[in-house]
Formats: C-alpha cells, structure tokens, sequence
C-alpha cells in the first residue's frame, strides 16, 4: 500500500529547533550528555553536511515495540545524520502503515522521534452479505493489512469499498450500496462496520442488432456471453448485465467479425436503456460492417538463427484468395512463437504486419520476427502451496533449472500439476532476471483445495432402482500426493465394499501404484435377469509404468475368490452344468494383468477434443480356473464447431478358457450388453445369449459402438454442464459353445439371431447439483426374441 504524505512531512527536519523529552525511549549511546546548537551556522551545518548521531529518542509510542522503530530507520546512533535521511525515516515509518503522523526534531546531536500511532481495529463486521461468502471475504481482506488487530487506516477502508463495489458490480450487483460505520472505542481503538445493500441484479431483456447485413443476428449473440432473460436464465445467469461482460461481449462480436474477413467492422453505437417495462435494460447495438478481405499472400521476415526456414515455411501457411481470419492468424504467429521457445529463444517478438489493398479487397500479410537472446531458466519457484508438499508438484515439471527455457515443458508441466486434483487454480509465470537479459524465473502459483471428501449420496437407475452409496477418502494425504479412500455401494442387485489406496509415484521415475481391496455381491434375481447369485472378494495390485507423457503400461495381480449360489431349477442349465462339471460352487483364480493406455483429451469431464485409448489383457494360469480375456477401448472426441462435438466409442472384449477338458470361460466372468453405457433402448444386461428358460446368461465376446453428436441445449450454449445429443448405437455378444434350438451364439455373426443388435435417439447430460444425470430416449432396431425393450432410460449419481 502506498500513501501521499503533504509535503510539510519532509519540511520538519530544522537542525535549529531546541527541544526536551521528558518521557522518551533512548537507542543506546556512549555519550552522556547532548549539547544543542542554536546559532545559524550550527543549522546550516547540520543541514549541508549532518551531524553523528549521540542519541536517538523515541516519543509517543503507546503499543508499538520501540525496538520496530530503531530496527526499521536507516541510521543508528554513532551514525551521521542530514536531511536526505530524515526524509529516509519519514518514508520508512510511514510505509509501515502503523503511524499517522511522524514528526522528527534534532536537539544538538540527538534525534528525537515523536510518532502518532494508528487507531487499532478492535472489531471488524460484514452485514447484508448474501451473494458471496463472509469468511472468504473476511480472510481476503486480512491478507491485504485490513482485519481485527491491524491498523486501522481510512485510505484502506475506501479502498476496500470500492473493491467490495467492483467486486458486486462484476458479479451482476451494478447497484450495490456499500456503506461502512467507523465508530472509536477509546485507547486508540475503532470499530468499523462494513453495510451491504445488494440490491437486486440487472437483468437484459431485450438486445437489439442494427445494420449487419452479412452476418446474422443470432451468429453475434451466439458470439457473447449475455444473453436476454430466459426460462433458463435462473440456471445460466447469462442474463445477469454487467459493463465488464458487455465490453467482452463487444470484443468478441468484433472477433466474429474479423475472424470472417470484416477488417473495417466497427461499432457506431453501443447503449444500455432502461426496458420498456422498467425491469432491466435493454442493449441496442448498431455495426457498420465493410467489405471482406482476403489474403492474397503470406510470408515472413527476421532472423530464424539456428531454426531451418523450412519449418518456419510450414508453419505460415494460409490458403491463398482465403477470408482473412484474425483467429487464423494469431494460431500462426502462436506456433511461430512456441517454435522459437522450444530453441531457448522465451522472448522472440512475432508481429503480424499486414498490408491491405482496399481496392482488390485483399491483404499481404507479413510475420516479422525478432528472436531476442537465447533464454535459461535460473529458478523455478512453487508459490501457494501451503499443505502439499513442494517435491509433491515438483515431480511433475519438466523444465529443469539451468536448461535451456522450453514453453512446451513449461506449459505441460502447468497441465501435469493441475492434473494431480489438488488445485482449484494452476497459473505459471515466466519473468525475466533483473539486469540480465538471458535469463528468467518461471513460478507456478496454485490454490490449494480441500483433498478429504466424505460422501453420502443416493442414485437411482431404471434398472437397479434405487442406490446409496458412501465413501470417505483423502487424495492427498499429508501433503505427499498419495491416496487413502473407502467406499461403499449397494442397489437392488448389487453391493460393493471397496478399500483402495495409490501412490503416483511408488518409485522416483514415476511409476505409479494403486491397490484395492474389495467385496461384492451381484444377484440378478432381483433385476430378472436370472436366478443367480455371485460372491467375490480379492485384492487388485497394479503398477503403471509411464513411457512418455502420453503413454503408460501397466501390470497387475488380482486373486480372487467367487461363490455362486444356484436354484438348479431356475438357473441357466449352463451355469449349473458348469458347477457339476467341477463339482463345486467356490473358484480361486489368480489374474495376471498387462495393458497400456494413451490419453490426449482436453477433459475427463466433458471432452471436446482428443483421443483416448485404452488396451488390457488378463490371464489366470493359476487357480481352480484357468482364462484370459483381451479388451480394447478407443475413443474420439472430433470438435465440429465451437458449440458442436462428434463423439466416438468402440470396444471389443474376447474372453475364453483354456487347459485342456475343464477350459471354459468362467460363466461368471462374463459381460452383459443392455442399456445407457451399452447399447441404448434395450434393457441393462437383457440382450445376448438366451438359454431355453429365457435366462440372459452373458458371454465371453463382445462388440460395442456408440456414435454421438453433442450441442448445447437451447439458451445455454456456454454452459458445458448440460448438453443433448444424438446418438446411434450398435452392439454384439457371444458366447463360447453356447448354442440354443433357436440360435448358436458361439459363433460370432453380424447377422441373424446372434447378430449385432442397434439403436438410435436422442439424449441429455447434466451436471446436476446431486450428481451427473443422463437421459436417453432410443428406438431399437433389429431386435430378436428375447430381447426386453426399455425406450426411455435415465441414470443419477454416475457419468457416462
């Protein structure tokens, strides 16, 4: 904080002035007695050249430690001292924010102080604060000098108003009152009230688009944030008027504009009126929108140093005759500069220079380019991280001290640390050393958020009805990146008790370990799937081993112990076959499990962008039973547009047994096909092999593919928390030697009653407040006996 002294301050320095101290505190000095200089040739003296310092006197100091004082000023008895220090003093004291006046004097060889303390904050109170949240807001200010037990200083209190006021005004409050009640307490204490009229938001009822031809009006709201009160403005808040919003608003209806060719666009007029029924305003926009440009050339200009034209060349390209696109453009001079960056050369300026010709309606475009030093990291700093340890995200940078500076290891360091979960906010910063021009600092700020979660919550799904489910884990305990966590599942067929723990770095390379212990129970009967009970409890140990920073293997061990329970009348006869074939009801198996697995999505939330793929093979050469099962996964996320996204999954599983006559694929391994996560339309597990007692018995081999268009729900096209989409789904399941009268489903077929089964529909996913939800309405397609139809579908308290 600084503060504006009247120049009177510094004027109080007068060597002249005789003065006494009665009650003054002394800096240590060796000379017992003072004398004081009265004639003018002293002053002057002491003024031009100074006078050494016997003793220092401190006056008017009712809390403050004297010792603050005499630690703080820049000069120490024995010292000499002048005006130019006097006003030294002056600063210094008053920087402290501690004193509301200073006054100094010099009697003879002693320096006398006389210091006015500030008031105290005895209590500090926020009332009429609804939209935000007090504590945050009291601890904000805290860390800025203005609390209980600070110094109470009214530049700060003006300051902290109008802050509170931007603060409303940003959120939406444009007419929130903020008043404050300083009332004094006496031995130099205040208390000060802080009072919030918030007021109610100004809502956009109507806005209003003049004099675009070329470009629609519902292109330019599409391309701002505001939009006019809805029936899902509750929801979305876009309707909430703000200047700032408005002023970004306009920024980006410019860009649209630029981005297709208008480089003369340009606002005539931009107003906000109160609405017709005095409810909110209105937002009247008028445009002049020119001609298009387009680019008849592209080419670029400066020193590349050691970095070979070529892939410069490659980088500036731009379709020739093309529509001049301002975005287009700044993606280029974007990879010319991280180009630069990955050589060392962190400060390289590139600068777009374009030539317009307004006769032709064309621009040639220029990328100047000024490389600057080759740049080295000194320092690389970890700031905001108060719990979890420094090694903890230090482990996840990958650009080293002392190396040459790389914005892509800068940058993938960025997304690494904010990948661990343990951050609301990663930022990086790269600031140049002072006084010297090829190096810099690159600090990674966070904000931390709370790593332990305890859940209690309720799902519900058309097949398993209702669900609770239960969970208590800490992701980061003590601050050392591992993971501690318990969670309990139950529905109508199922129940599951799983402790788990893991460790992203069980060795300093960065293999990551995760381990579980488990035990579940599945009964079909309850979903009337068939009369069949299972049992399980093991543990699961696997070990991921990264072999870049987009690729990881993996390797485990799962043993395993199943119990099924049969009615032998009701049962699948293939499951009680297979029970009587081994002549019991209780399996050990031994798993052993290898995979590997590539991941480039920009989410794991809500994708848009990105390629994830995932392949795993398990096999059990040990045990009662004897199997592998193979499984791939690929998934793409293909942006359209802005707002439209094509999504692709497919999956293939093979499962068989092996060991001579008792080598079959156990029964109760075996996967099922049905509903959301499946195929959609058709009920969760019912499609497959059926035996004679119209049992869904699973199988060993399947076939999955889901196709998806995802778009925002109308009026709410910048929330990703809700989306519909389109889909149409195909899927096929197999089994081995499973042959019925009416069907053989041990070979695998496309077509006929074992064939692959299809569907398509429309769907919706929120991020609701008690969970992620998913709705899906479906029509199937090629559906056989014993197939169970369910067209509508809907899922709370899980994610796709």
């Amino acid at each position: 904080m600084s503060v504006q002294f009247a120049p009177r301050c510094t004027a109080l320095i007068v060597a002249s002035l005789f003065a006494t101290a009665p009650m003054a505190v002394h800096a240590q000095s060796n000379s017992a007695t003072t004398q004081a200089a009265t004639t003018k040739k002293a002053a002057t003296t002491s003024e031009s050249s100074g006078v050494v310092l016997s003793d220092i006197q401190v006056n008017g100091l009712q809390r403050s430690d004297p010792a603050s004082v005499f630690n703080a000023i820049p000069v120490k008895v024995g010292q000499r001292f002048n005006s130019d220090k006097g006003q030294e003093i002056i600063k210094v004291l008053f920087a402290t924010g501690l004193y509301e006046d200073v006054n100094l004097d010099l009697n003879g060889n002693v320096l006398v102080i006389t210091l006015a303390e500030r008031p105290v904050i005895s209590d500090l109170s926020i009332t009429g604060m609804k939209q935000f949240e007090r504590k945050q807001i009291l601890s904000t200010l805290k860390a800025n000098g203005f609390a209980q037990g600070y110094a109470y200083d009214p530049a700060l209190l003006e300051r902290v108003k109008n802050e509170l006021q931007a603060t409303y005004a940003e959120a939406g409050l444009v007419n929130a009152k903020i008043d404050a009640d300083v009332k004094p307490e006496g031995n130099k204490q205040v208390s000060v009230a802080i009072k919030i009229e918030e007021g109610k938001f100004t809502k956009v009822k109507r806005i209003n688009i003049n004099g675009n031809e070329k470009v629609s009006d519902r292109a330019i709201r599409s391309a701002m944030e505001t939009d006019k009160n809805g029936i899902f403005s509750w929801y979305t808040k876009d309707s909430r008027f703000t200047p700032e919003k408005l002023s970004a608003d306009l920024e980006n209806v410019r860009g649209l504009y630029y981005d297709r060719g208008y480089m003369d666009f340009n606002f005539t007029r931009v107003e906000t009126p109160p609405s017709a029924d005095g409810k909110g305003i209105d937002i009247n926009i008028d445009v002049t929108e020119g001609v298009q440009y387009r680019v008849s050339s592209i080419s670029f200009s400066g020193n590349l140093k050691e970095i070979p034209s070529k892939d410069i060349e490659k980088i500036v390209k731009y379709p020739k005759n093309a529509l001049y696109s301002r975005t287009k453009i700044s993606e280029i001079v974007n990879k010319v500069t991280r180009r630069f960056s990955q050589e060392g050369y962190a400060l390289a300026k590139v600068e777009v220079q374009p030539v317009p010709n307004a006769s032709a309606n064309t621009i040639d475009v220029t990328i100047a380019i000024d490389p600057q030093e080759r740049v080295y990291v000194r320092r690389i700093n970890v700031v905001g991280n108060s719990r979890t340890k420094d090694e903890v995200i230090r482990r996840e940078v990958r650009q080293m001290e002392t190396a040459i500076y790389n914005d892509s290891n800068v940058q993938l360091s960025r997304d690494r640390i904010d990948r661990l979960g343990f951050f609301s906010e990663v930022a990086v910063d790269v600031t140049p050393v002072d006084g010297v021009n090829s190096q810099v600092d690159v600090t990674y700020r966070v904000v931390e958020i709370p790593t332990g979660t305890l859940k209690l919550g309720l799902g519900y799904s058309s097949t398993d009805k209702l669900g609770i489910t239960g969970s208590i884990s800490e992701n980061n305990i003590l601050g050392t990146g591992n993971s501690l966590g318990v969670d309990i599942d139950t529905s109508k067929s199922n129940r599951n008790l799983t402790i788990s723990t893991s460790n992203p770095y069980f060795t300093k390379d960065g293999v990551s370990q995760n381990a579980s212990l488990y035990y579940r129970t599945y009964d079909a009967s309850n979903i009337d799937l068939s009369d069949v009970k299972y049992t399980t409890y093991g543990f699961d140990l696997v070990h991921g081993i990264p072999v870049s920073e987009k690729h990881r293997i993996y390797f485990g061990l799962n043993p395993e112990r199943n119990k099924t329970e049969l009615d032998r009348k009701t049962s699948p006869p293939s499951y009680v076959a297979y029970i009587d074939k081994y002549n019991t009801n209780s399996f050990t198996t031994v798993g052993l499990t290898t995979g590997w697995s590539y991941d480039t999505r920009d989410s794991t939330f809500a994708p848009t962008r990105g390629i994830y793929q995932r392949l795993n093979f398990e096999l059990a050469p040990v045990g009662t039973l004897k199997y592998y099962k193979a499984s791939y996964q690929y998934q793409q996320f293909i942006p359209l547009s802005k707002h439209l996204t094509f999504a692709f999954n497919t999956q293939f599983d093979y499962g068989a047994g092996f060991g001579g006559s008792k080598g079959d694929y156990p029964f109760f391994k075996n996967m099922y096909l049905g509903g959301l996560g499946s195929v959609r339309g058709y009920e969760s597990g019912s499609l497959g092999p059926v035996d004679e007692k119209g049992n869904h018995v699973g199988g060993s081999k399947r076939i999955l593919l889901n196709t998806e268009f995802q778009f925002p729900f109308p009026g709410m096209s910048k929330n990703r928390g809700v989306r519909l989409f389109t889909f149409a789904d195909a899927a096929g399941l197999w089994s081995d030697s499973f042959k019925t009268n009416a069907c053989d489903f041990s070979k695998i077929s496309l077509s006929g009653c074992g064939g692959l089964r299809y569907s398509y529909g429309v769907g919706l996913s929120w991020n609701s407040p008690i969970g992620p939800l998913k709705f899906s309405y479906a029509l199937p397609i090629n559906k056989k006996d014993g197939d169970k139809i369910e067209r509508f579908q809907f899922q709370i308290g899980t994610s796709f």
